[in-house]
């Protein structure tokens, strides 16, 4: 997911935790339907996360061998050759792919646990609605 689909669901995620005179019943009613939702996204984001994860390992590991074994110089200690495996272009590009689904992961399990909380919510809500009607 980029940060622009991230932007996006931001707002769905609002529409859908958003609570009103109007929709508390529904939001109460269809709460299970909201997390499935929301747990399904979660886990094929995580598919993705873990995939570039185990992408990240491997460059990592080929970079780490070539700087180490077939680099133009010599290169001895560990934090010389993770100097050079920083500044890789490739392996940047993979980091910053890997960040923003890092991002999106932790997104999607605050916006789980949300909804994990949203019973509690609506219960306040209502409430609090009961005491501004004088019940």
């Amino acid at each position: 997911m980029t940060l622009e689909q991230l932007e996006k669901l931001k707002v769905k995620v609002n529409n859908d935790l958003q609570l009103t005179d109007a929709n508390v019943l529904d939001k109460s009613l269809n709460l299970p339907i909201l997390y499935q939702k929301y747990l399904d996204v979660f886990i094929s984001q995580m598919r993705v996360f873990k995939n570039l994860e185990r992408d990240k390992q491997n460059m990592y590991s080929k970079k780490y061998h070539h700087y180490k074994f077939e680099g133009d110089f010599q290169l001895d200690s560990k934090g010389e050759i993770e100097t050079y495996i920083n500044g890789d272009d490739d392996y940047d590009e993979l980091l910053r792919k890997y960040n923003v689904q890092a991002l999106v992961i932790e997104y999607l399990e605050n916006v789980l646990d949300n909804i994990k909380k949203l019973t509690f919510t609506i219960k306040n809500y209502v409430t609090f609605k009961m005491f501004l009607s004088g019940q």
